[in-house]
């Protein structure tokens, strides 16, 4: 029941799960620990097909088929094939813009076990140009409830995501892109539903030339939410400054700034490699450029010591080439 690929259709979409991750996430998606290692749903595409669609790695795209479309980040994939692209199945319309992966799949069954056909779908990219773009994290005690009434948000948007972050401080983060800013009561709609709304404990900053406005919140001396519209560089850091709980004294003057890298004296750890451990890419990378295998890295880290889902991660990364270290012979 393959469908063809043929010019404007060329590439194929496999669908599939995710590791930490389970059918609709009904159960999985109010665990916040478990998006450690995927907390948005991400087209892993070849590296080389990206590169033929203009596509840059960690941008939004649009990826269509012959019945529906869907905007995503898209991520370079040495493990796809060429002509190849992934789409995680999890992600439904609860959880982002528009309805998921079934948007794109073919309406086909087995004619004996009515098995669906979530495979070989033909698809092509496309540049997503989305201008307009804001990001909300807030850590809250009822963290689930508050992705529930965010995910009410996404609605119209081109491109947007709901999900959880953390472990110990579960947070909710809300991604939102689109062609034009929304109309000028959506920021108010947004804020009170993320409690953004109480002067006494936000820092605020508004450009409204540029259309930039961003809120902190601070509450007991610790960055718990923030809010960033029209300009969002600094998404990556103030998440796991949030997830921590970090205290905001030191950062204060840096909270909203356009910072794409962490102020001096902060490091960003990566993605999230081993969730029983929480280890980090960067940790694995630093002890793998020092010597370590597979073993040393369960010895030093931990990571692959427990369930030992990453551990085929774990692998590829102990696997792939890396600089040689200076005054090492050729």
């Amino acid at each position: 029941m393959a469908e063809k690929t043929d010019a404007r259709y060329p590439l194929r979409l496999n669908t599939g799960r995710l590791r930490d991750q389970w059918h609709g996430m009904s159960r999985t998606g109010t665990v916040a620990r478990l998006f450690s290692h995927a907390d948005e749903p991400r087209l892993a595409v070849h590296p080389a097909d990206l590169a033929a669609a203009r596509i840059a790695p960690g941008t939004l795209a649009r990826i269509r088929s012959r019945r529906g479309s869907l905007v995503l980040r898209v991520e370079a994939s040495d493990a796809q094939r060429r002509g190849e692209v992934f789409l995680p199945m999890h992600w439904s319309g609860r959880f982002m813009a528009g309805d998921g992966s079934n948007a794109l799949t073919l309406a086909k069954v087995d004619p004996v076990s009515k098995q669906p056909e979530l495979k070989h779908a033909a698809v092509r990219l496309e540049r997503a140009e989305l201008p307009w773009q804001a990001v909300a994290m807030k850590q809250s005690a009822d963290a689930v409830a508050l992705m529930h009434r965010a995910a009410a948000l996404l609605a119209g948007f081109d491109y947007g995501t709901v999900g959880l972050f953390g472990r110990e401080r579960p947070a909710v983060i809300l991604r939102l892109a689109h062609r034009a800013a929304p109309p000028a009561d959506f920021l108010a709609r947004l804020d009170a539903v993320f409690g953004f709304d109480d002067p006494l404990a936000t820092l605020s900053y508004r450009d409204a030339r540029r259309g930039v406005e961003k809120h902190a919140e601070i509450r007991a001396g610790r960055l718990v939410g923030i809010r960033l519209c029209g300009e969002t560089a600094a998404q990556d850091w103030l998440r796991q400054l949030i997830a921590e709980g970090a205290e905001a004294a030191a950062l204060r003057p840096w909270l909203l700034a356009p910072l794409a890298s962490p102020p001096s004296g902060q490091q960003s750890r990566g993605k999230v490699v081993c969730n029983c451990m929480d280890v980090a890419a960067d940790a694995i990378e630093a002890a793998l450029a020092e010597g370590c295998d597979l073993d040393g890295l369960k010895a030093r880290l931990g990571c692959g010591s427990k369930c030992g889902s990453c551990i085929p991660e774990l692998k590829r990364m102990a696997a792939a080439p890396r600089p040689a270290i200076a005054g090492e012979a050729a």
